[in-house]
């Protein structure tokens, strides 16, 4: 009876398991390398293992050749840190810093912010306490605004030529708290049934409104 083809097998099998396990210990070499750090490269490998023809007792291994190939391939280091910080005033510059885990890598960038801020509407309002009054006759014109404590003046425009209270001489003339004021005084001659413009002057121009009233004399 002739010998079994398998009689010699164990010789082959070992000197397969020793060549896998070369390929084994290089590929993990690879592994560890490529994952040292962030932004690592590898240059490539080519790796060829040759098993040399084994022949026994009714046995013929033929032998083989094996080459593996590895292309350059580059590896970041998956997830990152931002940090980004602001100034609080109007104006500041925010800066962005994003760092790679590892630490291989940071990448700072930076950037102007301009925060504009809308002034407050203003309000004038103006109205006289009479519409119609008599020539003569001393009548009262009030302000309202929401600017606290600023100069206030008013101008009346009488057909005959204007008039601006304070007058000449007379203290300055200011809101109070609330930015209210008011003026009175007597309605000159010469005006009948002309519509009399009043202009407030607020805060220095910074605000203007009118009413008028028209006198009956």
């Amino acid at each position: 009876m002739p010998p079994s083809p398998l009689s010699g097998w164990p010789t082959a099998a070992r000197v397969v398991s020793g060549v896998l396990l070369a390929a084994v210990i290089v590929l993990a070499v690879l592994v560890a390398t490529r994952s040292g750090g962030s932004n690592q490269q590898a240059t490539g490998l080519t790796t060829t293992t040759t098993i040399q023809p084994v022949t026994g007792p009714g046995v013929t291994y033929p032998g083989s050749s094996t080459t593996t190939s590895l292309k350059a391939t580059t590896t970041t280091t998956p997830g990152s840190t931002t940090t980004t910080s602001a100034g609080a005033k109007p104006g500041a510059t925010s800066t962005t810093s994003t760092t790679a885990r590892g630490g291989s890598t940071t990448t700072t960038s930076s950037s102007s912010t301009t925060t504009t801020l809308a002034a407050a509407s203003k309000m004038c309002r103006v109205a006289p306490s009479n519409a119609r009054p008599a020539a003569g006759e001393t009548i009262a014109v009030y302000v309202v605004s929401n600017q606290p404590n600023a100069p206030v003046s008013i101008t009346v425009a009488y057909k005959t030529g204007d008039v601006t209270y304070p007058q000449s001489g007379q203290p300055a003339k200011t809101t109070d708290t609330s930015g209210s004021a008011n003026f009175s005084f007597t309605v000159a001659q010469g005006s009948r049934d002309y519509p009399v413009v009043v202009e407030v002057n607020l805060a220095g121009g910074s605000d203007v409104c009118e009413t008028h009233f028209t006198p009956t004399s």
